[in-house]
């Protein structure tokens, strides 16, 4: 997955037996590759929400006339 995001700029071009894929993007179900040594999976995908709150904050800032405070 790597050397096929190095080679192609995309992370699923080149695939290799037994290797998890790179979810594509979606807005509706927001998924990333989460890479994690301590679990039974080196990498796997996983939901991308940790972050929707901060993200949701600076949108709502951003399109106010609140910005800057």
């Amino acid at each position: 997955m790597l050397l096929s995001f190095i080679d192609t700029l995309r992370p699923n071009n080149i695939s290799i037996n037994g290797t998890t894929q790179w979810p594509n993007c979606d807005i509706d179900n927001p998924k990333a590759l989460v890479f994690d040594v301590n679990a039974t999976e080196l990498c796997r995908p996983g939901k991308d929400n940790f972050r929707s709150d901060a993200i949701s904050y600076w949108m709502d800032l951003l399109t106010t006339n609140n910005y800057p405070k």
